[in-house]
């Protein structure tokens, strides 16, 4: 139980983190003369995409510092050593298919935090052209994927297995990983979040890389940009294209583990 409270205890920090930098924009916001609560939301609304990337750098910073002072190396765990192309090709499109699947199985569904994104990136475009893309490519491609990773599939993942067995500690940290976005999009993104983060756990058991896991969550974020481009859809084509992700999904995963199977034979 020591391992699963010290778990939450991340996650606790993390979303700490969050809204210390929430609460310092709205300091800011006050100070050049926001006055009504309504505006000081608006504000921080309109600079989430901002918001999310310094607070995921700086929770990254802040964990790689204390794991340090525990004499752990907050950068081996990012190691490019003995990456095998094929794992992270595989990796890349179990993330991706299932990203796809689900998000064609919850396209006539919008969650909140899909909205604020979408108001975000709105917001920076009309002060640079295109520059909330690349805002969202930089929140949701890279600062995102990085921290959540390090923080789930790395920290959390080493703390649990310590206790529990491999496949009990690859589905706790799937739950703790749905939980951290309970609040971004409610109980159904809670839910997606904790099947990628058991295709994200499998991913790291099996590959032993954490590089090829972050790898997989960009590739699964990206998913978010691809149904952007699609045009609209009716129910019979949102079928079809949920069965065919599915299928491919499901064949990657199982070429996933046979191959590791076949690895390990050749070793042994």
């Amino acid at each position: 139980m020591k391992s699963i409270f010290k778990s939450i205890g991340y996650i606790v920090a993390f979303v700490l983190v969050q809204l210390m930098v929430q609460s310092v924009f709205s300091v800011f916001a006050v100070t050049n003369g926001v006055k009504s609560k309504s505006e000081v939301m608006e504000y921080a609304k309109n600079n989430l995409l901002l918001i999310s990337i310094i607070a995921n750098f700086v929770t990254l910073g802040a964990f790689g510092l204390f794991r340090k002072l525990r004499k752990h190396s907050p950068t081996k765990l990012f190691s490019f050593h003995n990456i095998r192309p094929r794992d992270c090709f595989i990796s890349a499109i179990v993330a991706l298919s299932y990203s796809l699947c689900f998000g064609f199985v919850t396209y006539n569904i919008q969650f909140e935090n899909a909205k604020l994104i979408s108001q975000s990136s709105t917001y920076y475009s009309q002060i640079v052209p295109h520059l909330g893309l690349v805002m969202m490519v930089v929140a949701l491609l890279l600062s995102a994927p990085i921290i959540e990773e390090y923080i789930c599939r790395g920290i959390i993942f080493a703390e649990l297995s310590q206790h529990f067995s491999p496949n009990i500690t690859v589905i706790l940290s799937a739950v703790i990983f749905g939980v951290m976005h309970l609040i971004a999009g409610g109980i159904i993104l809670a839910i997606g979040a904790t099947l990628m983060g058991l295709i994200l756990g499998f991913i790291y058991l099996k590959t032993k890389s954490l590089t090829i896991a972050v790898i997989a969550h960009m590739f699964a974020n990206l998913s978010d940009f691809i149904i952007e481009l699609v045009p609209n859809m009716n129910t019979p084509t949102i079928i079809v294209a949920v069965f065919i992700f599915a299928f491919i999904m499901v064949g990657s995963l199982f070429y996933l583990y046979k191959g590791e199977k076949c690895t390990m034979k050749q070793q042994a």
